[in-house]
């Protein structure tokens, strides 16, 4: 289990990408965490690896089975990383080295970590191939990165996350750039993964709903939300949770979420959502706190009494 304890990420010049966030992430569960772009997502998966710049000053703890990995050096790091820890990365092909075959590069982690002979990874690397239907997989398993399209590449890299077998799986965006066929067949393989602890960051609320037990809301570097999926899908407290799913096409996009403006002073000080949200009062220029409500955690002042 991982327990995130008041993590901060601070980059050089006094870029704030995570605000004190608390967050579990149960054992043998699948973790969604949605939100806008620069909302801190992503960060907060390279901050449990350990693979931010040295530019970034992180703060709190993340506790790995009790043990905190900001306490520990690269060389035990490096051991977890693979064997407890696994990452599938966006960006498709820029996350593949192009010099090394597609069957390779998915093979070289079970070589690495669990010392698997070359014959019997790059057979896991086909068999895992086949499970995501990459097609002709003998074939594309010689081929370089480049001759496969964005998908399939992007699907590359989930069998390359996976193939380990670490407990403990971290995904950003796996379903990004995929049609609705290949969304459908990692969405899946996610939810038949039921012996691993999965903490996923997604845009895609409707794959979100598909695979998350729990529901982790993120907005301007804070948690703002936190709940059971059912909970959040049928009935999500923050105006800002409200907002995102009537946005969606199938609610009938009854809320234009437009672009996030410049925090005002209000913003800055008080609640991060108060120049967009229609709910807002002047109690909503003071910062609001992480209120508890039926077990789940809601950051507005709407709850907070």
């Amino acid at each position: 289990m991982i327990e995130i304890n008041k993590l901060s990420v601070v980059f050089r010049g006094g870029l704030t990408a995570i605000d004190c966030l608390d967050l579990t992430v149960p054992e043998k569960e699948n973790t969604v965490i949605i939100g806008e772009s620069g909302s801190g997502k992503s960060v907060l998966l390279a901050a449990i690896l350990r693979i931010l710049p040295a530019s970034a000053q992180v703060s709190g703890e993340l506790l790995l089975d009790g043990t905190d990995l900001l306490s520990l050096g690269e060389k035990e790091m490096n051991e977890l990383r693979g064997t407890r820890l696994a990452y599938i990365p966006q960006g498709g092909g820029s996350s593949m080295n192009p010099l090394l075959t597609v069957g390779y590069q998915i093979a070289e982690p079970l070589m690495e970590k669990r010392a698997a002979s070359r014959r019997t990874a790059l057979s896991a690397a086909v068999d895992w191939m086949k499970r995501l239907n990459l097609g002709s997989e003998e074939k594309l398993a010689a081929a370089y990165p480049h001759t496969l399209s964005g998908g399939m590449r992007q699907r590359a890299l989930i069998a390359m996350g996976a193939i380990t077998g670490a407990p403990i799986l971290l995904a950003d965006e796996p379903t990004k750039g995929l049609d609705g066929e290949r969304i459908e067949t990692v969405t899946d393989l996610l939810r038949r993964l039921t012996d691993r602890t999965i903490l996923c960051v997604s845009h895609d609320l409707r794959f979100a709903r598909l695979v998350a037990d729990k529901i982790c809301v993120m907005y301007a570097a804070q948690a703002v939300e936190q709940c059971d999926s059912g909970a959040f899908f049928s009935e999500p407290l923050h105006p800002y949770s409200r907002m995102i799913l009537e946005a969606m096409p199938e609610n009938g996009l009854k809320a234009d979420m437009g672009f996030a403006p410049p925090h005002s002073e209000a913003g800055r000080m008080g609640c991060r959502f108060y120049d967009r949200c229609p709910r807002r009062g002047a109690k909503c220029a003071q910062a609001p706190p992480m209120a508890e409500r039926e077990g789940r955690k809601v950051r507005c002042w709407l709850y907070a009494d």
